[in-house]
């Protein structure tokens, strides 16, 4: 019975460690909440209160076009007069017209194709916004990833100075190293820590800023997850050019601001011609004549036509103002258009000079600057390397690592600038 129980309680209690541990590597893992690249994208088009903000822009325009189709509401009068205060003899009169104002020289279709191009230059502001988010999180994003990795380089840094510090005592207590090694070594060690703990405020910040693009709280939890990536050579400049002009969504609505200005132009002259409004009233006068003790009550139908004669305001201001609009947006598209050309041409040099520097660090300098701080070390301990080979060594180990780590961040920060001029991702480009 006592080997019976002892059995139970055995698998019991394995199966609570089991579940205790799962729930913690659970929680941990909900604790780091790591994200990709393009996890990261979706969530900031999802929820980046900037966006959500500027999408509210689409009822607003909306709501412009709704107006511009709806026709003027009538006009209600009601008039009324009576003796009632002076002689009281019961004479008066009462009337009831109604008026509609008549919209002419199709100044209503006008509206409502500006008001329709306004609602879908409006749809290209937001996409555009889309387009430079999803730029703005890349960056934010590698630059978590550089610093993580900076991080990484950090620590493993601390480890070999103070592996050096450790042996540095050990040579010093055996009489075969000065003092001066000494401190030195404990100088180089304190100093990564110090590094260490720069870096870590560095990324604290970074990740604040990341949090905030993708609508969440500044203090979240959040670890970047991925690696830098090193893509092909980008379509020639020529091809990226023509990529922009038919995708880039600012550029879209550019040119529907131009046909608005256009659309307003014709709006201006269509309304040189004075709207019309029609009335209809129905009157009823009761009359008193005293001394032939007699009334007389009569029933009136009315119908007036009225419009303002355009003799002086023949809306000259107006077409003045919308042809200017007009030039002004057709010279903003030109300029946005040169723009995009020296963005690209710009962004290509700044990729390939990217790819150039990544070719040198991919000649085997890495293997190189390790392997010769391995052999430094180890001649130190041999007695046949001094301090300052080592201390040496270290530092072109470690800048030669924070290099291809910023030659890799620079590269993929170049990638995502171009694609941000282009307006899409240079791989679907490339394999299409």
């Amino acid at each position: 019975m006592k080997k019976q129980s002892f059995h139970h309680f055995a698998v019991i209690s394995s199966a609570v460690c089991c579940l205790w541990t799962g729930s913690v590597m659970a929680q941990e893992e909900i604790a780091q909440d790591t994200i990709t690249v393009e996890e990261a994208i979706q969530s900031a088009l999802e929820q980046n209160l900037s966006l959500r903000i500027q999408e509210q822009d689409l009822e607003i325009a909306a709501g412009d076009l709704l107006k511009a189709k709806v026709f003027a509401n009538p006009e209600l009068e009601v008039r009324g007069e009576t003796d009632a205060l002076s002689s009281n003899e019961g004479e008066g009169t009462y009337s009831v017209g109604l008026g509609q104002t008549f919209f002419t020289g199709s100044k209503r279709r006008y509206r409502i194709g500006i008001a329709e191009l306004g609602l879908n230059r409006t749809q290209k502001a937001i996409e555009n916004s889309r387009r430079l988010l999803v730029a703005e999180v890349k960056e934010a994003f590698y630059t978590v990833m550089l610093l993580q990795e900076r991080l990484k380089l950090a620590e493993e840094l601390i480890e070999i100075n103070g592996r050096l510090v450790r042996l540095t005592e050990g040579r010093f207590r055996e009489g075969f190293a000065p003092e001066l090694d000494l401190n030195l070594a404990r100088i180089q060690l304190e100093q990564t820590r110090l590094n260490r703990t720069e870096i870590e405020k560095s990324l604290s910040v970074a990740k604040a800023n990341l949090n905030l693009l993708l609508g969440r709280p500044a203090e979240a939890p959040l670890m970047a997850r991925g690696e830098f990536t090193l893509q092909e050579q980008p379509l020639a400049s020529l091809q990226l050019k023509e990529a922009a002009f038919h995708r880039r969504a600012d550029l879209k609505g550019q040119e529907v601001s131009l046909n608005i200005a256009s659309k307003e132009i014709d709006l201006a002259r269509s309304e040189r011609i004075p709207d019309v409004t029609l009335s209809v009233d129905y009157t009823q006068e009761r009359s008193l004549f005293s001394e032939a003790n007699l009334s007389d009550r009569d029933r009136l139908m009315g119908l007036k036509l009225s419009m303002p004669l355009p003799f002086f305001d023949r809306k000259q201001g107006e077409i003045a103002q919308a042809r200017a609009r007009q030039a002004r947006s057709d010279l903003e598209l030109r300029l946005l258009r040169s723009v995009i050309e020296k963005e690209i041409t710009t962004g290509w040099t700044r990729v390939e000079a990217a790819q150039q520097a990544l070719r040198l660090f991919g000649g085997g300098i890495l293997p190189l600057v390790e392997s010769h701080l391995h052999l430094t070390q180890k001649a130190y301990e041999q007695g046949q390397a001094g301090i300052l080979d080592v201390m040496e060594a270290q530092r072109r180990f470690s800048e030669t690592r924070i290099g291809h780590l910023e030659a890799l961040y620079e590269h993929n920060l170049a990638v995502a600038e171009l694609e941000r001029v282009v307006g899409r991702d240079l791989i679907s480009l490339t394999h299409k």
